[in-house]
This record gives C-alpha cells, sequence and structure tokens, in this order.
C-alpha cells in the first residue's frame, strides 16, 4: 500500500482490501484494491469523514452531502437524496447516514 506521499491526515477508514484517507484540506487518499475504481478519489474535495464497504467508498461533505464510488451493489453508490448528514458508517453492501436529525437512513442492503 503506498501512502508515503499522504500528509496531514485527519480521518482514516479501512477495511482488508482498502485504506482512505482525508487530509486537513478535505482531500481524500484512496489505496489497495481498485478493481472497482473505488480509490479514484483525486476529485473529491470538502470531505470530513470517509466510510469504505466491499468494492465502494462512501464520503460525507462539509456541506452534509454524500459521495459514493466504486462497486454499485443494491444502489448503494446513489447518493444524490442525501442531504444534511453529519455521519456516515459503511458495512460490506450498505452503509448507514445520520442527518441533523438524528434520523438513521439506509443505502444498500444489509445481508440477511
Amino acid at each position: 500500500m503506498d501512502t508515503h506521499n499522504w500528509k496531514n491526515i485527519v480521518y482514516v477508514a479501512s477495511n482488508t482490501k482498502n485504506t482512505v484517507a482525508v487530509d486537513k484540506k478535505g482531500n481524500v487518499y484512496g489505496a489497495g484494491d481498485n478493481f472497482y475504481g473505488q480509490c479514484n478519489l483525486n476529485d473529491w474535495k470538502d470531505i470530513v469523514q470517509v466510510a469504505v464497504g466491499d468494492g465502494f467508498v462512501v464520503g460525507l461533505k462539509r456541506d452534509g452531502t454524500v459521495r459514493a464510488k466504486g462497486r454499485n451493489i443494491y444502489n448503494v453508490c446513489e447518493t444524490k437524496d442525501l442531504r444534511n448528514i453529519k455521519y456516515i458508517e459503511a458495512g460490506d453492501t450498505y452503509f448507514i447516514a445520520i442527518d441533523v436529525d438524528n434520523k438513521v437512513l439506509l443505502k444498500g442492503k444489509m445481508r440477511e
């Protein structure tokens, strides 16, 4: 995993295949398995938090919107309807977002 150019990191998330980090300016860096393009994150800006699922990455922007990239299983990368989000966390095939009213929102599908 090539992380030697990562500097001023303030947030990191990882799983067994990927590590993703956010620097203090809101830039995002990814390393590891990139089969679904989930580590191609150079265009992500103003990110405050990231979460890593199985083949996808989710990023929370300063403005409360969410970005996702990678394996779009169960439409987990369809995030245009998410607004006013304050926290994200990912599982294998889903992610959970909590909005400013403390409502829990699920994207994707939890395995049974």
